[in-house]
């Protein structure tokens, strides 16, 4: 993230949308990125109540639970915090709670 700036980096991740896995397809960082550009969707939905970027967060979230269910081992725990974000975003304390701790479990 942008120093904290999570509405500017939220901004960029819409903007620049999927220019990175389209870039290069297949390749193995195109997990990363998109996960990062889901927290920091997320982060700049709770830090400016937006909904673009709450919409675009689950976009994206519900993209690397697809990878999950296709069966990649790799993003178990990103899809864990991406649950605990959007529990976070959804005023569900508790559920947030959860997901984080199972997320560094």
């Amino acid at each position: 993230l942008i120093f904290s700036d999570y509405e500017e980096a939220a901004q960029r991740a819409i903007e620049r949308g999927d220019y990175f896995s389209k870039s290069a397809p297949g390749g193995a960082t195109n997990m990363w990125e998109t996960f990062h550009r889901a927290i920091s969707l997320y982060a700049g939905a709770r830090q400016t109540k937006t909904n673009k970027f709450k919409k675009a967060a689950v976009k994206l979230h519900k993209r690397i639970v697809g990878w999950e269910k296709a069966g990649n081992p790799n993003v178990k725990h990103f899809v864990l915090v991406l649950e605990a974000e959007s529990a976070a975003l959804n005023n569900k304390v508790e559920m947030a709670k959860v997901k984080y701790q199972e997320a560094i479990a």
